[in-house]
């Protein structure tokens, strides 16, 4: 499946983000914006996405990095559920149970990070950053392709606080999306969903 790259900052480049959320039990994120990145070892949610979840990061398993703050860092992993939505973000593309962590001083733009083991060993992945876009096919459809779930229209997320969010409104005749940053104006997705044009 094909979606495009994604420019969240006016300081920053398209990227290969996705629009996905976690699960675990009853309890459900807002959607986040998370960077599908083959350096990092492990996908990484700021610990708020933990106690969404209900999930005490005491009783996770303990795993240290490098990255973000460039000092050793502590994030906690649990089992959860991923969806992702697909590159129009009106149904899901993919959904899965994996293994994320969790970290109390993690920060990045758009919110998260999708590694290696959990996220990227799920798909066979191709980049074509000269073109904007990036192709993934799961190894193994069976356990990641999502039933059909499609948005309401009129279905309305609530932003995480200094989190990039879809706010799912869809202008019917341009079928873009309004999406928002906390404390920011309303911006549209166009085709390489710039977030920083306003509506």
């Amino acid at each position: 499946m094909r979606f495009p790259y994604t420019r969240i900052d006016a300081s920053l480049p398209p990227r290969p983000y996705l629009n996905i959320f976690l699960r675990s039990g009853f309890a459900t994120t807002s959607p986040v914006y998370g960077l599908v990145d083959s350096g990092a070892d492990y996908s990484i949610f700021p610990a708020s996405f933990a106690e969404t979840l209900k999930l005490n990061l005491a009783d996770g398993k303990p795993w240290n990095f490098r990255g973000t703050t460039g000092s050793l860092q502590i994030a906690y992993l649990f089992p959860v559920e991923m969806s992702v939505w697909d590159a129009d973000n009106q149904a899901l593309a993919f959904r899965f149970e994996t293994e994320v962590s969790f970290c109390d001083d993690f920060k990045f733009p758009g919110g998260a990070l999708l590694g290696q083991a959990g996220f990227l060993s799920h798909f066979k992945s191709t980049f074509e950053q000269p073109e904007n876009f990036f192709d993934l096919e799961p190894y193994d459809p069976s356990s990641v392709v999502a039933r059909e779930v499609r948005l309401d229209p009129d279905a309305t997320k609530q932003c995480v606080s200094g989190l990039v969010v879809v706010s799912h409104l869809i202008h019917p005749q341009r079928k873009s999306h309004a999406l928002g940053v906390v404390d920011s104006p309303v911006v549209s997705v166009h085709p390489i969903r710039n977030f920083l044009q306003l509506a």
